[in-house]
Order: C-alpha cells, then structure tokens, then sequence
C-alpha cells in the first residue's frame, strides 16, 4: 500500500511498517504528546519503535513514494 493509505490506517489506531525495512520489530504509528506537567498535547505526530524505544518519526521522500507500505 501507500503512505498514504498507511496513514490512514495510522489516524485510526493501527501501526505500520514498510516491507523494506531491516530492523526487526521498526514500526510507526500516531502518538499524542505530553506535557511535563502530565497534560495530554491535542497534536499528533508519528513515532517509529527503533531498537527499544519510541522516538518522533518524519518520513523521507522514499517513504511517502513508497508501495510496500503493510498494517501490522
């Protein structure tokens, strides 16, 4: 699939990972911030699981043009 149709998938909940992707268990989905008072941040943004931990996420060119976009 697309980035785009992955991103939608990502708005509703689900994660997503290209085939292509080398690291075992690298995967995006949406996250909401917090604050460091505890308060919920009403934006979204993409975070990627790396090697053991979630960190902002921005797609490169390759990965919006991609096609081997999957749902987990």
């Amino acid at each position: 699939m697309t980035f785009a149709q992955a991103l939608q998938q990502m708005v509703h909940g689900e994660s997503a990972c290209r085939s292509g992707w080398n690291g075992i268990g690298m995967y995006v989905r949406k996250l909401s911030g917090t604050l460091a008072d505890g308060s919920e941040v009403t934006q979204f943004y993409i975070g990627m699981m790396g090697r053991s931990e979630m960190d902002p996420w921005m797609p490169s060119n390759k990965d919006l043009f991609a096609t081997d976009w999957i749902v987990l």
